[in-house]
């Protein structure tokens, strides 16, 4: 089994046909597969042939807790295969095992092909507490059936999915060992992380070597490791730290997230059932982990505040009432940034001891009343305003309407309710998902099942469904904001009441999802034209920007110096589903401040982003900036070269495109390569042609060489005009020892 070079580039010819689009072309690695069926072929290799747990078909070597695989080798907790044998916890015929599994399978606490299952066995797998589904097993011994190009990349996406896991371990062991905290200052070494955190130091270093790979570390030369932007965010000091979320989940969330199998089956939360007591039950009788809870709803508030305070108008509000808003950090800032304003907190007395905490050290305690109880009860009455923040997720439909009825009756006519809440995927009838849609789809499935997790009938809805609670609680919509992150702040007052104060017929309602998604236009008609105009404009620059990609950037053109397409990159990454573009309006008054904020917002998408292909040269992710006007494209220019630098640091190149782009060509300074329609950003990982654009720059060059220098210390064959520039740079810096290589992240 051939690894994946570290560009990807794989056996398809180092530089043949590099890209030379301006300092950053954003798609191009060395050399471009002809198709995404090739570009599978560059994918890496997992180290097992089937995913744990699954029965092998043919031959193989076993694992340290493998059963033999064909014949092959047993080890340590391994059945030997054709042993009749007894197994602890149950066996097999044709093999025994600790804990199960047999003959051709593979299995610690688990079963395998025509083995024992974990914890109960039976002929042929099987048994109780199964631990492969029915009908996994593999195939009796003979010929391999070979996938095609595109089964087998969906194996390889499906496996990417199965490890994820993997990833939130390693993510969460990094934030309980409290390694981000430790590289705030300088880069370290694995040994001196070891000391200072009591852990075995070749294990951690195989921990940090993981995490290099997963983009939240860098290597630097003499072996030490750095926090990339992306790892900063579990620095305890970080602004929106993810650090108290990663403690939350990896000890009391994950118990309740590894039994989710159980969940659908019961039909009860797995929270419940493992500890005993509901999730905020358990909350108050630990005031250490109420804390790290608390914490942990503060950073995501950080990601949110902003968009909420400018998203909804209190300016002629006089008492905000905020249900169930634990400690407080919500309402502070509303109440900061609307001196007119008073605020009532309603929720339970373990949260209100840090809000009256934070009220007093905030100067605010004089301006907001709190009051102990249960929020299903009777609230306080007199609100101009209800806030209900990520609240609604935690219960059924029946506690909701009763929640959302409490405050249809506490409220004046009108009153207000804001309802903030992630929302699932977009279901307004006839709209087209674009990739914002499918980002949200991701975010809404991985909090729906969270909430599945831990509380019984909490769950994630899409607008639809908001739709029915409120009217069935008696409020109508009357406009929906999305948040970053996949949130949404939907409005909605009171409908027309009668005279013994119940719902009434007069007020409109919106029953159908395209109805409601109406509301996400703005309330004049005039607003509303200028909406669908600004939409208009910015789907047909898309096409505009796709028509680019596909007949200039895809294409070869006589001015380059060199053959094939400006970009080799952008025909399979576009193939491969793993071109992701999206489009921002709001720029027309930008100044480089906002675009260096857009960036970063750029490469934290770009991190998150479950892309479909596991090929990282084929990961791309486009900006369009549909109102950036003409006199601010050159902009962009010195936005990419402020943050060239940071972005190589972190293994990313970004690259600047628009009308009157000057970038020249690598081998045609009369070039301009870079000048597109449309203006529009593009982020990438760093490829091994990028020597053409960071030889110039000793920091830079070095980042380089961290990732690529060991295919020309050993000789590899690169490009001649790659190694050029690579040996001038070598001799400019007067460089000696080769640095250690490390992984690209996947």
């Amino acid at each position: 089994m051939t690894p994946a070079t570290p560009d990807g580039s794989g056996a398809t010819g180092e530089g043949a046909g590099a890209a030379d689009a301006g300092a950053t072309c954003p798609f191009a690695g060395a050399a471009a597969p002809a198709d995404a069926a090739a570009a599978a072929a560059n994918a890496p290799a997992a180290d097992v042939a089937t995913a744990a747990g699954a029965g092998s078909a043919g031959g193989g070597t076993a694992t340290a807790k493998d059963g033999s695989a064909g014949g092959g080798t047993t080890s340590a907790k391994a059945g030997s295969a054709g042993t009749a044998g007894r197994a602890e916890e149950g066996g097999g015929a044709n093999g025994g095992a600790a804990k199960g599994g047999g003959a051709n399978g593979r299995a610690a606490n688990g079963g395998g092909a025509n083995g024992g299952a974990a914890k109960g066995g039976a002929v042929n797998g099987g048994g109780a507490k199964r631990a492969v589904a029915k009908g996994a097993a593999a195939a009796p011994p003979g010929h391999v059936a070979v996938p095609d190009g595109t089964q087998a990349q969906n194996a390889w996406q499906m496996r990417q999915m199965i490890y994820g896991h993997l990833q939130s371990r390693a993510v969460c062991a990094m934030a309980e060992l409290g390694l981000a905290d430790l590289l705030t200052r300088r880069p370290l070494t694995a040994a001196e992380l070891a000391g200072a955190t009591g852990a075995d130091p070749d294990l951690l270093q195989r921990l940090l070597r993981a995490l290099t790979a997963f983009g939240v570390l860098r290597g630097t030369r003499l072996d030490r490791f750095a926090l990339t932007a992306l790892g900063a965010t579990l620095r305890s000091d970080a602004p929106a730290s993810a650090l108290p979320t990663a403690l939350l989940v990896s000890g009391l969330v994950s118990h309740a997230w590894n039994g989710l199998s159980q969940v659908v089956r019961s039909g009860r939360p797995s929270f419940a059932e493992e500890f005993g007591q509901d999730f905020f039950g358990h909350l108050d009788g630990d005031p250490e982990l109420r804390a790290i809870f608390d914490r942990s709803q503060e950073t995501g508030l950080a990601l949110e505040l902003e968009s909420v305070l400018g998203a909804v108008d209190l300016s002629e509000a006089r008492r905000l009432v905020d249900v169930g808003g634990g400690d407080g950090a919500m309402l502070t800032g509303m109440l900061d940034a609307h001196p007119q304003l008073t605020g009532v907190l309603v929720d339970r007395g373990a949260a209100l001891a840090t809000a009256r905490e934070r009220l007093a050290a905030t100067g605010l305690e004089d301006r907001c009343e709190l009051v102990e109880g249960d929020f299903f009860g009777t609230l306080p009455s007199g609100g101009d305003a209800y806030l209900l923040r990520h609240i609604l997720h935690d219960w059924d439909d029946d506690s909701c309407r009763k929640l959302l009825s409490g405050c249809c009756r506490a409220m004046g006519p009108e009153g207000r309710l804001l309802v903030i809440d992630h929302l699932t995927a977009p279901d307004e009838e006839g709209r087209r998902p674009g990739p914002e849609d499918r980002a949200q789809a991701n975010h809404g499935a991985f909090m729906d099942l969270y909430m599945m997790s831990l509380f019984g009938g909490g769950q994630e809805r899409g607008l639809s469904e908001f739709d029915a609670l409120l009217r069935g609680a008696g409020f109508t919509v009357g406009g929906v904001t999305r948040l970053p992150g996949g949130s949404a702040i939907i409005e909605a007052r009171p409908a027309v009441r009668g005279a013994a104060g119940r719902t009434g017929g007069g007020g409109a309602r919106l029953a159908t999802p395209s109805a409601l998604a109406a509301a996400f236009a703005p309330d004049t008609a005039r607003q509303k034209a200028d909406a669908a105009s600004t939409a208009a404009v910015t789907e047909q620059k898309r096409d505009t920007t796709t028509r680019w990609l596909e007949e200039y950037t895809a294409k070869p053109h006589e001015e380059l110096g060199r053959k094939g397409a400006v970009c080799p990159f952008v025909e399979p990454s576009m193939k491969a589903g793993s071109l992701h573009m999206l489009a921002r309006n709001g720029f027309a008054e930008a100044d480089t401040e906002a675009l260096v904020a857009l960036v970063r917002d750029l490469v934290n998408t770009f991190r998150v982003t479950r892309w479909r292909h596991s090929n990282p040269t084929l990961h791309t992710l486009l900006m369009v900036l549909p109102d950036l006007p003409e006199s601010r494209w050159s902009l962009l220019d010195d936005v990419q070269a402020a943050v060239k630098a940071e972005m190589a640091r972190d293994g990313l190149m970004l690259g600047q495109f628009h009308p009157n782009c000057a970038e020249p060509a690598a081998r045609n300074a009369r070039f301009a390569v870079s000048q597109s329609p449309v203006p529009l950003l593009a982020l990438r990982h760093m490829a091994l042609h990028d020597v053409l654009f960071l030889h110039n720059d000793r920091e830079m060059f070095a980042e380089y060489r961290v990732r690529f220098g060991d295919r020309y210390e050993r000789g590899a064959a690169v490009d001649p005009k790659f190694r050029e520039v690579y040996d001038e740079a070598i001799a400019k810096f007067a460089v000696v020892a080769a640095p250690p290589p490390v992984p690209v992240p996947v």
